[in-house]
């Protein structure tokens, strides 16, 4: 049986060869678009593997039996980013990772639909995190099933999913007049638009607490 190195391996031969003897240089326009395509899916799959490889490691052990003080420095070490890119993963990691209860069994991830489109490669690493920050921000003032109502809207709408709103808590997927839900793969921004109307949906007034203090402060200073 291949082990997983092996098979990522065989992956790195087969990138190998096509960047090898100018196979690129002889592509047509119409070529070349069909490579960005799927150039595009194996990137966002090798991100998958990335974070999936981190988010079932040991958080406290894993970077250091490689010898870095932590993950940030373990995946700069790796993957040869910086800082900012290692950032990046380290969230989406927090953001997939299953925990494993007393029982040891692995509960839920706390975006569990946005995991699995990450794990199919319908997202990548920049994707989810603009379509989860918004909610991510507002996490504390909205519902559970306000949670994962976003979850799954947002992980319909990174597959190609048209989204429409019946009441404030429940987005749903429509379906097209064939009955079709598939369509145009979205945007990183458009994932995150997605995200900032579900976030104003479900939390209307915003920090309230916040806003208070700082009129609090402006009347201090007038009074002043």
């Amino acid at each position: 049986m291949n082990s997983t190195a092996e098979l990522l391996g065989r992956v790195l031969t087969d990138l190998d060869a096509v960047l090898s003897d100018n196979v690129l240089a002889g592509l047509s326009d119409a070529e070349r678009i069909t490579v960005l395509q799927a150039a595009g899916a194996a990137f966002r799959r090798v991100e998958a593997v990335v974070v999936e490889t981190v988010a079932t490691g040991d958080m406290g052990d894993f970077p250091h039996a490689a010898g870095c003080r932590g993950m940030n420095e373990l995946l700069q070490r790796t993957l040869l980013v910086d800082a900012r890119g290692a950032t990046l993963v380290d969230r989406v990691v927090d953001r997939v990772r299953r925990p494993v209860s007393l029982a040891g069994e692995r509960v839920p991830a706390r975006w569990p639909e946005m995991r699995v489109a990450l794990l199919d490669g319908v997202v990548g690493v920049a994707g989810f995190l603009a379509a989860t920050g918004p909610i991510e921000k507002v996490w504390d003032r909205i519902s559970v099933d306000q949670r994962l109502a976003a979850d799954v809207a947002l992980a319909g709408c990174a597959r190609g999913h048209g989204v429409v709103f019946d009441d404030e808590n429940d987005p749903d997927v429509e379906p097209d007049a064939d009955g079709d839900v598939d369509g145009p793969s979205p945007t990183t921004q458009d994932l995150k638009a997605l995200a900032e109307d579900l976030a104003s949906m479900f939390d209307p007034d915003g920090e309230e607490p916040k806003d208070e203090d700082a009129r609090r402060r402006r009347g201090s200073r007038s009074a002043g």
